[in-house]
């Protein structure tokens, strides 16, 4: 529906009309009036005395009133003035019966949009129409005009940028309350009539007066000038800066319009990403990784200008400080460490069994970050601008294990702990502390975690190029076992043709010896003498013959077979043939040597050669593990078993210094070693267990409490012996 007057699409319906009047007859006419104008164009109500008209007025719906200051229950102005508090914008035309110039006047100042003096009908119709179109025209206007300013003041109110107006000589005018809050004023009157002087270094206020008198003589606009000054905050911040000359219709000076914006998010983003360009150079020069560290944390505290950094790095279940600047002695002494301890000292963990970390720097490493908390980030960093009211959260809120709060105690209000990545394991963190409020932003600590993802994946990059320089070393290690390996096959080689020419040299070897004894015996059968020397002599060297006998034969023992010729046999009478063999060796080395040989020992199906060969092994590595000498010691037992049968245990035991922890497992392996090449294949025990193994028994080896080696050999009597 259109206007009733213009035409124009403003309302619907019949205008809504108040009639406030006491005298029924006036009220009548008037009625009759405005309906004989346009009959669908009013809804008219009444309200005789000022209470009622209040009333409809509070409930609301109402366009115009028509009021008469004349009331039962008020009069004069006192009248208008109230109506005009309930009905706030509603448009009010003053009907009066008195032909008053100052009460009209009055009136209209307060704010009626008319005075119309009751008069005759024809002159009351026509100047109490025109007064209806004109007033709610008029009051359209105003709305529109009132709303336009409201919504030009929500905007200038609620902009972050600064806007202000100054008059010629530099004092501020007007000012939205981003620019109030800059200035640190708590009201426009604050710093109406001031100037720059008033807020700024001298130095910094003149350049500023200076600039805008250029700017009155030029006429020229000031366009996106930049600068660095410090807020009533004491928080350095950086401006961008313009500045415009408003002129009225005349072309005359009115004011000088200012408006700054704040870019030192933007300008601090610039230095943190040139500062990440700095630091990744850093981090991919070749070097050591804790100087690296240092000289990233000089750079990030220089670069900051932040009261305190710091970057913790795991190790073991700890994460202390690797490297800091600006903490105290007092402050590191009790922040070091995060590991949450019981009364007695021990290490409290959680229900999953890991450690449990203490305070803000325990939840971010712990990754226990809430993004949905405005004091967390998606990438699980925790900072703030003003910590102080952590200090009040009840128990239930605070995430935290143990707060500590050492940081809020020594004053710092800016706090951020930043986590450092390697791959999906938090490995650290970055800190930075600062007294003063108002340090970060969401972008500034989005900007630290990029930073923070540069060192984890140095730290990943050092740790691969450590793993591959273990790698290189243990290949170069395999590749000396190997070339170990190749001339102990070779010696093992040699040593088996050695075997193999000394039971041919045997073989030639002991007919000769037999003749030479056959000859010997004769000669002492068939030659008398009477002569003790030849006697002697005859006998030593049948004795020598005898013993090189002897040898011959065990040599060609141990070039025997490599089969097994399976015999019962009496396990002590070896053990004492094979100590027979060595014990020339421990005598010239001063070693002693002690047997405990078992009675009554059942006999056992044994190859005898190769047990011989196995006990003459254990023993001479005994002795060679004695070079200041010692006691060798062997001894025999047995052991009946539950399950019927019995074994029987043979101990070969010294009182050397033992065998490593680390090469106990790795004795029985082919070519292992600890003795110089050519001293020995490392086949000797490889050989030896192979032996007990096809025997049916077991061999063990380690080390005695009391010292030296214990090599244990159990072998199994035959069912039923």
């Amino acid at each position: 529906m259109r206007d009733v007057f213009t035409g124009d699409p403003v309302k619907t319906g019949p205008v809504s009309i108040l009639l406030v009047e006491d005298d029924a007859a006036c009220a009548l006419l008037i009625q009759n009036l405005l309906t004989q104008w346009r009959r669908d164009a009013f809804s008219i109500r009444r309200a005789d005395c000022l209470a009622a008209a209040l009333r409809e007025v509070v409930q609301g719906g109402i366009d115009l009133v028509l009021l008469d200051l004349g009331l039962p229950d008020s009069r004069g102005l006192d009248t208008f003035v109230r109506m005009q508090a309930a009905a706030g914008r509603v448009p009010i035309i003053v009907l009066s019966g008195l032909d008053d110039e100052t009460l009209g006047t009055a009136t209209v100042q307060q704010g009626a949009q008319d005075y119309i003096i009751k008069g005759q009908a024809p002159e009351l119709n026509a100047s109490l129409v025109r007064a209806i179109r004109y007033a709610i025209e008029r009051s359209r206007a105003q709305q529109a005009l009132a709303d336009e300013h409201d919504l030009l003041r929500n905007i200038l109110d609620n902009l972050p940028d600064q806007i202000y107006l100054k008059d010629k000589v530099g004092r501020f005018v007007a000012a939205n309350p981003a620019t109030l809050r800059f200035l640190g004023a708590s009201a426009a009157s604050d710093i109406i009539g001031k100037s720059d002087r008033d807020f700024f270094p001298s130095e910094l206020a003149a350049r500023f007066q200076s600039e805008e008198l250029d700017l009155l003589q030029r006429d020229q606009p000031c366009m996106n000038r930049e600068a660095a000054l410090t807020d009533a905050a004491g928080q350095p911040r950086w401006l961008l800066t313009t500045k415009v000359l408003l002129r009225d219709h005349a072309g005359a000076f009115q004011s000088l319009l200012g408006i700054n914006r704040d870019i030192t998010d933007l300008k601090r983003a610039e230095a943190y990403r040139e500062m990440a360009r700095e630091i990744l150079q850093m981090l991919n020069e070749p070097g050591d990784l804790p100087i690296m560290i240092q000289r990233v944390l000089a750079v990030l505290k220089t670069r900051t200008g932040f009261d305190a950094v710091g970057i913790r790095l795991q190790d073991g279940e700890d994460y202390p400080y690797v490297a800091q600047m600006g903490f105290s002695p007092d402050f590191l002494l009790t922040e070091n460490t995060l590991i949450g301890r019981t009364s007695d000292g021990g290490v409290c963990r959680n229900p999953d069994g890991h450690v449990s970390l203490e305070c803000t720097c325990g939840l971010v490493i712990s990754g226990k970050t809430d993004p949905a908390n405005p004091l967390f980030t998606r990438g699980g960093s925790c900072w703030t601008n003003h910590s102080f009211p952590l200090l009040d959260l009840p128990p239930g809120a605070d995430p935290r294990y143990r707060p500590r709060n050492t940081c809020i105690h020594q004053g710092f209000a800016s706090v951020a702990l930043v986590p450092i990545h390697v791959k999906d394991r938090i490995v650290g963190l970055l800190q930075f502390n600062d007294r003063r409020t108002g340090c970060f932003s969401l972008d500034t600590v989005e900007q630290f975690e990029g930073i923070a993802s540069l060192i984890g994946a140095a730290l990943m990059r050092t740790r691969a190029d450590d793993q591959l320089k273990q790698a290189h070393a243990e290949l170069i290690k395999a590749h000396e076992a190997l070339a170990a390996a190749q001339m102990r096959l070779i010696e093992a080689a040699k040593m088996e043709s050695v075997g193999q020419l000394a039971a041919g040299v045997a073989h030639e070897v002991k007919n000769p010896l037999a003749i030479a004894l056959m000859g010997l015996e004769f000669l002492s059968n068939t030659v008398a003498t009477n002569d003790d020397q030849v006697a002697t002599a005859i006998q030593d060297t049948k004795d020598a013959l005898l013993q090189a006998d002897y040898i011959v034969r065990e040599l060609l023992n141990f070039a025997a077979p490599a089969k097994l010729e399976m015999k019962l046999q009496d396990l002590n009478g070896v053990v004492e043939h094979a100590l027979r063999l060595a014990r020339l060796e421990a005598r010239n080395r001063q070693i002693a040597v002690c047997v405990d040989l078992g009675q009554n020992l059942p006999h056992l199906p044994l190859d005898r050669i190769k047990i011989e060969q196995v006990f003459l092994n254990l023993c001479m590595n005994a002795i060679e593990s004695m070079p200041e000498g010692g006691t060798l010691i062997l001894k025999t037992r047995v052991h009946p078993l539950e399950t019927g049968g019995a074994e029987v245990i043979a101990d070969v035991e010294d009182t050397g210094p033992g065998i490593p922890e680390g090469n106990l497992q790795k004795v029985f392996d082919p070519f292992f070693t600890k003795k110089q090449i050519g001293k020995g294949t490392g086949l000797g025990l490889s050989v030896a267990r192979q032996i007990i193994e096809l025997h049916g028994g077991t061999i063990r080896i380690g080390n005695r409490p009391e010292g030296g080696t214990r090599v244990t050999i159990t072998l199994h009597t035959q069912t039923g012996e």
